[in-house]
């Protein structure tokens, strides 16, 4: 599974991107050690999917929520809307099949 969190002016799309990415590369790290394992070595990968089991999750932020509060009370005049920090995990979940060699 590979994951990267959205934020500083990234997008959804690019985020997503980079998980696939990710989650690719320790698909074939994963791999080249049970290949090892067995005595055989990675040729190429012969399929690769994307399984569409995981969707982006709103993780907790990690700062205290009374001081988010306090701080944003100071930049924002009562009854408008405040903008509270957020990050947004994505995660993608890959599966890749690899031809041995021996």
């Amino acid at each position: 599974m590979g994951e990267c969190i959205i934020g500083a002016g990234r997008s959804e799309k690019w985020a997503e991107v980079e998980a696939i990415k990710q989650a690719v590369l320790k698909a074939r790290a994963k791999a080249e050690i049970m290949a090892a394992a067995a005595g055989r070595t990675i040729l190429r990968a012969a399929k690769v999917s994307d399984t569409e089991e995981t969707e982006p999750v709103i993780a907790r932020y990690r700062g205290s929520f009374s001081q988010t509060f306090a701080t944003r009370m100071q930049f924002t005049d009562v009854g408008r809307p405040m903008d509270l920090p957020q990050t947004i995990l994505v995660e993608k979940q890959v599966k890749v099949v690899f031809d041995l060699v021996k």
